[in-house]
């Protein structure tokens, strides 16, 4: 089977509750268009941490973009929040709090672009 040529997708997402729903919907929807069923399950689960991580911690809208290349999947969560995540050390008191160790374990690689205009784009990428 060949792979897709490159594609890219975006969405808005309000900052509240349903915001990593949509999200993994968006997911679902596009990987499942560009024949990518392989990364459905690992794309939703990132894009879900991330798209929470904004929401809780960036307290704004984002915004999710896809760009699927020939070697891997780009997943992107943009949003205004001044901080930065950190991964969290293992706390089996605390609920919470694992998103991006649970991010690293599924990704090639993840990271951090701040914007010049504020915010920050956190992004993570999905071998294929």
């Amino acid at each position: 089977m060949t792979r897709p040529q490159a594609r890219r997708a975006e969405r808005a997402l309000d900052g509240d509750e349903r915001a990593p729903g949509e999200a993994r919907r968006f997911v679902r929807e596009h990987l499942g268009s560009w024949e990518c069923d392989g990364l459905i399950e690992s794309a939703t689960l990132v894009v879900s941490e991330l798209v929470t991580n904004a929401v809780l911690h960036g307290h704004s809208d984002c915004r999710v973009r896809l760009m699927l290349g020939p070697e891997a999947l780009r997943i992107e969560v943009e949003d205004e929040g001044p901080g930065e995540p950190e991964v969290q050390p293992v706390d089996i008191e605390r609920f919470g709090g694992r998103g991006l160790l649970l991010v690293s374990a599924v990704s090639e690689r993840w990271g951090i672009e701040h914007l010049e205009a504020g915010g920050k784009v956190v992004w993570a990428e999905l071998a294929r």
